[in-house]
């Protein structure tokens, strides 16, 4: 073979290289023109869906400093243990207060210990969060059953270990954490149950959600 026909073959080779890398940079472009070519690059690198929740969890990442992460499976799997096992005691307590000033506001104990951490455990639609721990404030649904406090921990906990699989050992692994929390919670308050707390009368509810905020950011 030629020299000239080895050079054809190379830059052969190498054009559709590049017509291919033109391509995926400008599909990546449509589907998430707000991201820098450094998230678009990995979020295309491990074939990760560009889908809104995808792209708002590596922002996400990135406010937060995880320079160093960017570009390896950290954007593909998401772990909220990372981001809060690195949280200060400054940065704990600012949240504990933010759930008791929601609290104040009017959100129920559970829709304030959600509120104020969900973004932390992965889900960065606030209004959403709300929503979803609308139904635990009072008790449940004010039936004065589990702590809507409580019931908030669980939630988040729920985000963080729980499973989108039929999985067993990570059901066991979630059920475990869930029962420390509860046994965490009892120690600081005295009981887990919203009557039995009430009568108590020992603290208002926005301290119980402020504790509850510390002790599932800590756990």
């Amino acid at each position: 073979m030629t020299f000239a026909n080895k050079s054809a073959i190379f830059f052969g080779i190498l054009s559709s290289f590049q017509l291919f890398t033109l391509f995926r940079n400008l599909f990546c472009k449509r589907a998430a023109p707000s991201i820098s070519p450094c998230m678009r690059a990995s979020l295309c690198k491990h074939k990760r869906p560009l889908t809104r929740q995808n792209i708002e969890l590596t922002l996400y990442f990135c406010k937060k400093g995880f320079e160093n992460l960017r570009m390896c499976n950290f954007c593909c799997t998401f772990a909220p243990e990372i981001i809060i096992k690195s949280m200060s005691k400054e940065e704990i307590e600012k949240r504990a207060a933010y759930a008791r000033e929601l609290f104040k506001q009017g959100y129920n104990c559970s829709q304030a210990v959600v509120g104020a951490c969900a973004d932390a455990f992965g889900m960065t639609d606030q209004a959403l969060a709300f929503r979803m721990a609308a139904s635990f404030g009072g008790g449940i649904g004010r039936m004065r059953q589990t702590c809507g406090a409580a019931c908030g921990m669980f939630l988040l906990e729920g985000l963080r270990s729980g499973s989108d699989q039929p999985d067993r050992e990570a059901k066991m692994k979630n059920y475990s954490r869930v029962q420390a929390l509860a046994e965490e919670f009892k120690a600081q308050n005295g009981a887990l149950n919203c009557a039995e707390l009430l009568a108590m009368g020992k603290r208002p509810c926005a301290e119980m959600v402020a504790d509850a905020v510390r002790t599932v950011l800590q756990e």
